[in-house]
């Protein structure tokens, strides 16, 4: 399956859910536009697989793309074995990876499970190395990683897949 974006979320209010959006403009070390966690230096958006969202939708969970908080939805990215310094290029954007993301109780918001099944697939942060606009349906694809043996074994797994 080709690795592409399925959704781009925001929202500027002090709310933990995001909404999609048509599209979404990614500004040079700040983040997404409209969105209320653009501008931190190490964590300015953050990336979830669709496939955690399917997965806790199917286990009754009251979920889609952005109400788990994340920026960027992405489909046949294994996100959560991307390393530190991993790059992502996304429609005219360009991302890297820069941590975990976090686990934080307002997902108790969303369900009283949410907060345990994501534990360990939370999804990823990033910085926007290269500023762009982005769509759903943009095809993603890595350029490149601070170790070339963790790229390797990424375009590796991905060619199996």
């Amino acid at each position: 399956m080709p690795a592409r974006l399925i959704s781009v979320n925001a929202n500027a209010t002090r709310e933990f859910r995001k909404l999609p959006q048509a599209e979404g403009h990614l500004i040079a070390d700040f983040g997404l536009e409209g969105d209320r966690h653009a501008g931190r230096p190490l964590r300015q958006l953050s990336i979830l697989n669709v496939e955690t969202v399917a997965e806790l939708r199917q286990a009754g969970m009251p979920v889609e793309p952005g109400i788990l908080g994340e920026n960027i939805t992405v489909e046949g990215v294994p996100v959560m074995q991307l390393d530190d310094g991993t790059r992502l290029r996304i429609g005219e954007a360009e991302l890297e990876i820069t941590g975990d993301r976090p686990a934080c109780k307002e997902l108790l918001g969303v369900h009283r499970d949410a907060l345990k099944a994501m534990l360990g697939r939370t999804g990823k942060m990033a910085r926007v190395v290269r500023g762009g606009t982005v769509r759903p349906g943009d095809p993603i694809e890595l350029i490149g990683s601070s170790d070339a043996d963790a790229a390797h074994d990424l375009s590796a797994q991905r060619a199996a897949s």
